[in-house]
């Protein structure tokens, strides 16, 4: 009679696969430029078992969930004219040393 179940054994391997799958996202998120370079990402696998009272088998469920990393925030201006209203459409980020920014000129009317 075999006395341990492996990891990879659980949910005939759906559960290698689903931690498999989360660990791509994760690299993938951690390579992203868009993201915060030290904010950390964290995988988290579940296994819960529970035994009748003979013991003879378990009811196991099993589940992965990620939490990936943050994305950078940033400033911006708004132009606001005396009546409260936004006078200008474009927000203007302030440090537009991350974006490629080409002048637009407005159209005279």
């Amino acid at each position: 009679m075999k006395q341990n179940v492996t990891f990879g054994e659980i949910g005939n391997g759906e559960l290698l696969e689903l931690t498999n799958e989360e660990i791509r996202k994760m690299v993938a998120d951690l390579r992203d430029p868009e993201k915060l370079a030290g904010s950390k990402r964290t995988i988290t696998i579940t296994i819960t078992a529970a035994a009748p009272e003979r013991r003879n088998a378990a009811k196991v469920s099993y589940g992965v969930t990620t939490k990936l990393g943050v994305r950078e925030g940033g400033e911006c201006q708004i132009f606001i004219g005396g009546t409260g209203e936004a006078v200008e459409s474009a927000l203007v980020p302030i440090n537009q040393q991350k974006f490629d920014f080409t002048a637009v000129e407005r159209e005279e009317n």
